[in-house]
């Protein structure tokens, strides 16, 4: 049986993937990885990544406790002309949309932080970066 870290980090890279247009998003996400990725090793984009930080652990009650999964979520786009930043700020928007909306575990998942770079002159990427966290009980020795 999975652990609770492994089903909701299998389920985040599952539902990342149903970011696509015809589900009502401004964008379709062409990849999804775990494990952090550069934007150069993501061929197709827009791409997504993400990685696991820490990992604190409460207590909850007697035979329980919890744990606060913090994540990384890394966003790639191809922007064409830099000085239009509508796709990446869509692309934000989406990611946001889903985790708030759609994921199983919304609930229980807050978004800490989010950090666009917009590109330079000369960088037809946009990347942006977005600190989540997802909270869950346990019994205590099955993590």
């Amino acid at each position: 049986m999975a652990s609770g870290r492994e089903t909701r980090l299998a389920a985040l890279k599952t539902g990342l993937a149903t970011i696509t247009v015809a589900n009502g998003y401004n964008q379709s996400v062409a990849e999804v990885h775990r494990g952090f990725k550069h934007h150069s090793e993501c061929q197709n984009r827009p791409a997504l990544c993400f990685n696991t930080l820490e990992e604190p652990i409460g207590y909850f009650a007697q035979t329980h406790d919890f744990k606060d999964l913090m994540i990384d979520i890394w966003g790639y786009i191809d922007i064409g002309d830099p000085s239009v930043l509508t796709a990446l700020t869509n692309f934000v928007s989406d990611v946001e949309k889903y985790l708030r909306n759609t994921w199983t575990y919304t609930g229980w998942t807050d978004i800490l932080n989010q950090r666009v770079l917009e590109a330079g002159r000369d960088d037809l990427i946009g990347i942006f970066q977005m600190g989540i966290s997802v909270k869950y009980i346990y019994t205590r020795g099955s993590p």
